[in-house]
């Protein structure tokens, strides 16, 4: 058991050190790098200055169609005053039928009017 206790030390160096060197010669560090130089250009030319400058003024584009959708909005009636007109439609529909019912006894009376006048032409 403590020939153990002397040993482990070491052993943990010796496999941290095998750690640190198994990617350095192997190239995998390398191949690492090269991936991480691929994402730069990738992002980089996603993100160019042509392409942020597009991206800008299609934003501009856009508020300014917000902002005049915003003030077409303000003109609008709002719920409230919305149902007022609702409740004064129907009133107002309301009125209309009597209007036509105490309108009917007026249109047969013209149409009795005008068939008397034919008649008294005719003979």
């Amino acid at each position: 058991m403590n020939e153990l206790n002397l040993y482990a030390p070491w052993v943990a160096i010796a496999l941290s050190f095998i750690a640190v060197l198994y990617p350095i010669l192997s190239g995998k560090a390398r191949k690492t790098d090269e991936r991480f130089e691929a994402l730069d250009e990738k992002l980089g030319s996603k993100a160019s200055e042509t392409r942020v400058a597009l991206l800008a003024g299609k934003v501009d584009i856009v508020e300014d169609k917000v902002t005049v959708i915003e003030s077409d909005l303000k003109h609008l009636p709002d719920k409230e005053t919305t149902h007022r007109l609702e409740v004064a439609l129907g009133e107002v529909k309301t009125e209309m039928g009597r209007l036509t019912e105490r309108m009917k006894p007026i249109a047969n009376m013209a149409d009795r009017m005008q068939e008397a006048l034919i008649e008294k032409v005719m003979s």
